[in-house]
């Protein structure tokens, strides 16, 4: 259990960053 847990987070900790590489690269292409 624990560990489906861990995974879950690891999977939302992924998600968290790849939404941050998606809005960084809109603020440069909106800059651009």
């Amino acid at each position: 259990m624990w560990r489906k847990l861990l995974e879950f987070d690891e999977i939302e900790a992924d998600c968290s960053q790849v939404n941050r590489v998606i809005i960084s690269l809109g603020r440069g292409l909106s800059e651009g």
